[in-house]
């Protein structure tokens, strides 16, 4: 057992100013849920971003997720083979290709968390709205959120809701249809039905650049084919007693486009590229999941329960080195293991599921507003990760020529004396992790509170993995290289379990000026994740030292107006 104890300290000092995008007077309010409670977005001492329908529409103007760094200030979004979306907020956060690696910005859809990003990338339709929480968020999210939290709110069935039907056509043959169909069953039941169907053709032409290596016959690349649907629905026995059942399940069957070389210039033109057997490959995308909320009363407090279970199966790959062959990016004998023969394809194969509950228990009192909770989350993950040149052969698992870095990663006393083709990885985790939290406003005089939140947070990640070569003579061995001095140090297989504990919190001040204008001081912490390497298995510490990473900690201090 592995314990990470050690942890980076980030320090934000930001003046910060909510920004509402929505057209309001001075005496309209704008509810948000930032705070797990129904509550004014001016008496929330941080910087929440609102959008709202008219801005994200109805019309779903947001295609992806990270359309929304078009609209909020000090949001940034990094995306990776094609679909995985990774947000910054005030420049902090991960920017990484790995489904494991966790992001600082922690992502939510309907309040469930999403606990990788992989998860951001399905489409997006129905949204009545979307929270965006600047600065740590240690108090109320927990893990993941040490740059702020994003939630995708979608519209809630109603006795009285709207239905529409919205129909878009663009460049490349796009065609984009949302709908949402939503009626009463009787005074207390209503249900909604939402969907979206995408398509697209491709928006890249694969061109020959090096006659005597042809480009792969396929040219498809960049079509999109996706669809979804959602559907809700809601008992309200009473003001306080109801209950909410969401399921959702959407599709990406299209084809992931790969990088584009630079170093193919002048050779490409505009919306070109130029791949070999087996860059352009098929993707096969489906995500799943569905919530029970339900909310009541007992003995004078609010309950909220919020269970939920989430999940993907994930296949895609495509070509790395984004061209034929690599003349024009590698130079001979400055690199170790430089070949202009070379070029690499990548397929991932990926299973994920999560379960979590939250429960939570509220209530005004006397001095002002109180919330405790627990929640619980259980993460299965699996992936195949394969690394291969030219065209593979799916008995076999070979290529037909040497990947890039095989002579670096087989070591300098390989298994065979074949030449390694293919670089085959495989990796497993569980994670368990639990959470008890309160929060806190304390009415000190009729225009002053304060507001207090902590968090303790206990995560067990248990990982396993080994990564194999293939050679041209049929052999397959483990392999054994270590990256940092090129010596063999065994075989690339291992397991570890990492175990975290978190005290994270808040502490805000704020002074109401009058009824539209507030000020506040605030400080708060929050904690992204450590875990393992999920790529390339490298050798027998992979899982002892060289994969693993440490948990970051990011300290806020804040001074705000509204």
């Amino acid at each position: 057992m592995v314990k990470l104890l050690s942890h980076r300290s980030a320090l934000l000092l930001a003046t910060s100013v909510a920004s509402l995008l929505t057209p309001a007077v001075a005496t309209e309010t704008i509810t948000v849920t930032a705070t797990k409670r129904p509550q004014a977005a001016i008496d929330v001492p941080a910087s929440v971003t609102v959008l709202e329908g008219n801005v994200i529409g109805t019309i779903n103007a947001l295609n992806s997720a990270e359309d929304i760094t078009q609209y909020v200030t000090g949001l940034q979004a990094a995306v990776a083979n094609g679909t995985q979306i990774a947000f910054q907020i005030r420049g902090i956060g991960a920017v990484d290709h790995q489904a494991l690696t966790p992001g600082a910005a922690a992502v939510y859809s309907d309040g469930v968390f999403l606990a990788t990003n992989v998860q951001t990338g399905p489409l997006l339709y129905d949204l009545e709205r979307v929270e965006v929480l600047k600065g740590p968020q240690g108090s109320l999210y927990g893990r993941n959120a040490s740059s702020g939290a994003i939630n995708f709110i979608s519209v809630r069935p109603s006795q009285d809701q709207e239905q529409y039907v919205s129909v878009s056509a663009g460049r490349f043959d796009r065609r984009d249809v949302t709908a949402a169909l939503g009626t009463s069953l009787s005074d207390s039941v209503s249900v909604r039905l939402a969907g979206r169907l995408l398509k697209q053709d491709a928006t890249l032409d694969n061109v020959v650049t090096e006659p005597d290596f042809p480009a792969g016959p396929r040219n498809e690349i960049g079509e999109r084919d996706e669809w979804g649907l959602k559907g809700s629905l809601l008992w309200e026995q009473s003001e306080i007693t109801k209950l909410l059942l969401r399921a959702h399940y959407e599709e990406d069957n299209g084809v992931n486009p790969a990088p584009r070389n630079n170093s193919l210039e002048p050779a490409l033109d505009d919306h070109e590229i130029s791949l070999g057997p087996d860059g352009v490959q098929d993707t096969d995308n489906e995500f799943f999941g569905g919530s029970v909320e339900f909310t009541t009363s007992v003995g004078g407090w609010d309950l909220f329960s919020l269970t939920a279970v989430e999940g993907y199966n994930q296949q895609y790959g495509f070509d790395f080195s984004g061209s034929q062959i690599l003349t024009n990016s590698f130079t001979p004998n400055t690199d170790p293991f430089a070949d202009p023969t070379l070029n690499a394809n990548l397929a991932y194969d990926r299973d994920f599921l999560q379960f979590s509950e939250e429960l939570r228990l509220s209530r005004d009192t006397s001095w002002g507003h109180t919330m405790v909770g627990v929640m619980a989350a259980h993460e299965d993950f699996e992936q195949r990760y394969t690394i291969w040149c030219g065209e593979l052969d799916p008995a076999t698992l070979l290529g037909t020529c040497r990947y890039i870095a095989a002579p670096r990663r087989a070591g300098p006393t390989p298994a065979s004396d074949g030449t390694a083709f293919t670089l085959d990885n495989f990796i497993e985790q569980d994670r368990f992790t639990a959470a008890l939290f309160t929060y806190n406003d304390i009415n000190l005089s009729d225009r002053i509170t304060l507001t207090i939140g902590a968090r303790y947070t206990f995560e067990d990640i248990e990982g396993k993995g080994r990564g194999v070569h293939i050679f041209d003579d049929g052999t397959v061995a483990l392999n054994n290289v270590n990256p940092e001095n090129l010596e063999g140090i065994g075989p690339a297989t291992g397991a570890n379990d990492i175990e975290e504990n978190r005290l994270t919190g808040n502490l805000a001040l704020r002074y109401s000026l009058n009824e539209n204008n507030l000020v506040y001081a605030s400080f708060a912490n929050g904690y992204k994740s450590g875990g393992f390497n999920g790529e390339v298995q490298n050798n027998s510490l992979h899982f002892a030292d060289v994969g693993l990473f440490e948990a970051e900690t990011v300290n806020a201090y804040e001074i705000g107006y509204k």
